[in-house]
């Protein structure tokens, strides 16, 4: 009997140590799995694209126009991260400025720089840019359209329309009027020149109101045309005129200043909107700065142009010199004939004069 009671005695201390050892078990804090670290995030692979970047002007290194072209290759390279190849394509390697802004339209060029008066072919509300007297300066014209002004808005929503996308300007000076008959003070004095210009129905409409007899001449062939006598006066502006070296042709050159020197930097929209953000922003930055440089180093160039005339012995008449009232009445009525073709209102006339 002793012998069972001791062997019961024994069981139930052998299960009571058990159990405690079970609780101390069951309380022993667990081992957390071991976490794993996501791998970083990584951006995509920026493609590289090539922007192709057409104007009219001289290749001359000393023209600023030509070096505004090479500063955009520049930076938006440089901002771009290289991811940007610009390809520049002065002196209308890839055609005339309708033509290569129609490329661009197309999707053909991504980029290119040209008058106003050349886009108003494809969005006809650029040809209220183009009016004659309309602006006091670059100075005021470029407060009214660059920037957030409604002006800006309308502009950016007509050449969307047509996928192209402002990006800056590269201002020229306002245009004058040279020639190799007479001198020129008044509207009475344009009778009987031959001027030459450009395949622009507003241009056109403007040399007529001055008195003119217009023939549509390419610019590259504007000094053998004025040698040959196929023209006997140019309009344009005049860092324009001494960058073909017509200083060497006219012997007369009025500042009628009769219509405004903005020429805008553009974009093909689809593939601006197709490009990554850094190439986007690298575009928007970099002509943004060559815009306000060409604005800063635009008047050395003029006074230099209008020197260089003087020096080739042409008779140099300035606007006090020049009776602009009756220039300002003969162009009185072009804004009218556009208006009642349909490409701009009165209203959005009214808002550049304003």
């Amino acid at each position: 009997m002793k012998k069972v009671f001791a062997l019961l005695l024994a069981l139930a201390m052998t299960l009571s140590l058990a159990a405690c050892g079970g609780e101390k078990e069951s309380t022993a804090p667990e081992t957390e799995p071991a976490k794993t670290e996501e791998p970083a995030k990584t951006e995509p692979p920026v493609d590289k694209v090539t922007m192709k970047f057409a104007g009219t002007t001289t290749a001359d290194p000393a023209l600023g126009e030509y070096q505004a072209m090479l500063m955009v290759e520049e930076l938006v390279e440089k901002y771009s991260e290289g991811t940007i190849d610009v390809e520049v394509y002065p002196a209308s390697q890839l055609g005339s400025n309708v033509e290569f802004s129609e490329g661009v339209a197309l999707g053909e060029i991504e980029a290119a720089v040209c008058g106003f008066d050349g886009l108003g072919n494809y969005a006809p509300v650029a040809n209220a840019l183009c009016m004659p007297y309309l602006f006091a300066s670059n100075e005021d014209a470029m407060a009214k359209i660059w920037g957030e002004t409604s002006v800006h808005k309308a502009l950016d929503d007509a050449f969307a329309e047509i996928n192209l996308q402002i990006v800056g300007y590269v201002n020229r000076p306002f245009r004058v009027v040279c020639n190799n008959v007479r001198s020129v003070k008044s509207p009475a004095d344009m009778k009987g020149l031959v001027l030459r210009s450009p395949t622009s129905a507003v241009n056109t409409s403007i040399n007529t109101a001055m008195g003119a007899e217009p023939v549509t001449i390419s610019w590259g062939e504007v000094y053998t045309s004025m040698s040959q006598g196929a023209c006997t006066a140019v309009e344009n502006a005049i860092t324009e005129l001494k960058s073909i070296n017509l200083e060497q042709q006219c012997k007369y050159i009025s500042e009628t200043n009769h219509t405004g020197g903005l020429i805008p930097m553009f974009v093909c929209k689809s593939w601006f909107d197709s490009l990554a953000p850094i190439q986007q922003e690298a575009i928007v930055k970099g002509f943004a700065e060559v815009t306000e440089w060409r604005n800063n180093a635009l008047q050395e160039e003029v006074d230099d142009a209008w020197q260089a005339f003087a020096n080739a012995g042409a008779e140099v008449l300035r606007m006090d010199e020049i009776d602009i009232a009756a220039f300002q009445e003969a162009c009185s009525g072009v804004a009218a004939e556009f208006i009642a073709k349909g490409d701009f209102t009165q209203k959005f006339y009214d808002s550049l004069k304003g």
